[in-house]
């Protein structure tokens, strides 16, 4: 029985499940699942108590006691998606069996459901300039030869492409470079907004909070209520508190939310290097699946597994193979999409993730050191070491 068939089988008919996270990631996603499952409760160490919408919030002990029989479903990224899983494998749960990630069950789940075509979370590069030049930046942007920023006209085309195929996208993540840099920013926003508002969870913005965001910006953000604005903070090594407090105080002054991460980082290995994580397409598959890092992108027509794949090839022009690395929107059907989406592409893998360390190499960095400070330090070589980062 093929990975999907199983999966199928397993997952197709869920009714019932529970959410494990209740971030502003996870809250993204509660209308669209509690409009097609029944929802028995929302699982959150740090937010036990009360109720959300009419569901209760429950500790993972408290959940435990209760008799429930459907899946538990995690809502949750980065550091604290690992957090969680290990939490449910040391209680003995299976991934795929009893848990599954949620942007895997959203596509999954609802394909086999009733045909419909939906991601948890998409991310979109609006630039490729950048106002710092961090030496191991996730995706190569300082190595970007020529970088620009992506007018209003060629996002909106995506757009208009990506939902020809998507019904529903939990989280539409834009990243640079730094976003505010794009002066097309506000009219993209609004044009989704008016276009497929009712379509997407969220809009979240990552910005390293160097650029204060135009009056036209701040009027596009009060406007809508589903903007998720993300500071990271590299204040550690870019000498620029005044500006980031300064940002963050702006944003509030006008009440508009805004959460500050901290991001460790780590060695995934250069692009170019001599790196490989696996002699065989299964032990490449394996180390994939350990990596989750669920950083689906899209970009020019182009649906990448991977945004460091994207940074790979814009920065140094590394050849990425279609159908396993990147996938044709215009071309690929639904089902397509679904599947690449997932990581269930044609030859089980993508290619690229076997010259990535990945989430699970365990070796640190220093976030945000720049390219002069590390050359100085005698760190480094011109070419840099992308890494990818993580919240703390």
């Amino acid at each position: 029985m093929r990975k999907e068939e199983l999966l199928s089988a397993v997952w197709g008919e869920v009714r019932d499940i529970a959410l494990f996270g209740f971030g502003r990631q996870g809250r993204g996603y509660i209308a669209e699942l509690a409009g097609l499952y029944r929802v028995a409760a929302i699982i959150d160490n740090g937010k036990a108590g009360g109720e959300y919408n009419g569901i209760p919030v429950l500790s993972w002990q408290e959940f435990r006691r209760r008799d429930f029989a459907g899946k538990i479903v995690i809502t949750a990224s980065g550091r604290a998606h690992r957090e969680i899983t290990e939490i449910l494998m040391g209680s003995g749960l299976l991934a795929l069996r009893d848990f599954m990630d949620v942007d895997m069950f959203l596509a999954f789940s609802n394909w086999y459901k009733d045909k419909r075509l939906v991601l948890g979370r998409v991310a979109i590069p609006v630039t490729e300039r950048c106002t710092f030049r961090c030496e191991k930046c996730m995706v190569s942007v300082p190595y970007i030869k020529a970088p620009v920023h992506y007018s209003c006209d060629s996002l909106c085309a995506d757009a208009d492409m990506l939902f020809s195929r998507a019904d529903y996208v939990g989280v539409v993540q834009f990243f640079g470079g730094e976003p505010y840099l794009n002066k097309d920013l506000p009219r993209y926003i609004a044009y989704l907004e008016r276009k497929y508002k009712d379509r997407i969870g969220i809009i979240q913005i990552i910005s390293n909070a160097s650029v204060l965001p135009s009056e036209e910006l701040l009027k596009v953000f009060l406007e809508n209520g589903n903007i998720d604005v993300r500071f990271s903070d590299y204040t550690a090594h870019v000498p620029y508190q005044k500006r980031f407090d300064e940002v963050q105080a702006l944003l509030r002054a006008r009440c508009i939310a805004c959460t500050v991460e901290r991001f460790g980082w780590l060695d995934m290995g250069h692009p170019l290097a001599e790196i490989r994580m696996g002699a065989s397409p299964e032990e490449i598959a394996a180390h994939m699946a350990d990596c989750s890092g669920r950083c689906q992108t899209f970009s020019g027509g182009k649906y990448y597994f991977c945004s460091r794949a994207w940074g790979a090839e814009k920065a140094y022009g590394v050849k990425l193979a279609e159908g396993g690395d990147w996938l044709d929107c215009a071309a690929a059907s639904k089902e397509d999409l679904m599947l690449f989406h997932v990581g269930l592409m044609r030859q089980g893998f993508s290619p690229f993730c076997g010259c990535c360390r990945g989430f699970d190499c365990g070796i640190p960095l220093e976030p945000g050191v720049q390219i002069a400070a590390s050359r100085k330090a005698g760190g480094g070589d011109a070419s840099g070491m992308p890494a990818i980062s993580r919240p703390l």
